[in-house]
């Protein structure tokens, strides 16, 4: 997938990742669009533990998203500022709605293909037909 591409709140109910919000609080947003706030809370010094406290729609806190997360906790897609749109920051395998314009492009590109197949054809054939008209005038 590319940079910059403008992320939905449609394509978020599709997906389970993890938001940061301006305010700095970080949400759990599961597949069906619901939101749900945790803490990380470390037991005997290494295993981390989720402690979810608050619950929320997507359709909620979506303006309110700073930075979007994937599954290994990289940083996928930011905003500015609340005004304005969730973009996309690195490629990556989660928002795959692009692959749609890979596929205008190969199609596009085997038209292309096809065209130059014609016509070599139809080339191959003037070719063919001058030598052809040649060798019968020349008996």
């Amino acid at each position: 997938m590319a940079k910059g591409l403008t992320i939905s709140c449609e394509q978020l109910h599709h997906v389970t990742t993890d938001v940061k919000l301006f305010n700095g609080q970080v949400w759990e947003i599961r597949k069906g669009g619901n939101a749900f706030r945790f803490t990380t809370h470390f037991v005997n010094g290494n295993r981390s533990k989720r402690v979810y406290f608050e619950a929320s729609k997507l359709e909620d806190i979506f303006s309110k998203i700073k930075i979007l997360y994937d599954k290994k906790g990289r940083e996928v897609a930011s905003r500015l500022n609340e005004n304005s749109r969730l973009l996309t920051t690195r490629h990556n395998k989660v928002w795959s709605y692009a692959k749609k314009e890979q596929k205008q492009i190969d199609q596009a590109s085997m038209l292309y293909v096809l065209v130059e197949a014609i016509r070599y054809k139809e080339y191959k054939e003037t070719i063919q037909n001058y030598w052809e008209m040649n060798e019968k005038q020349m008996k």
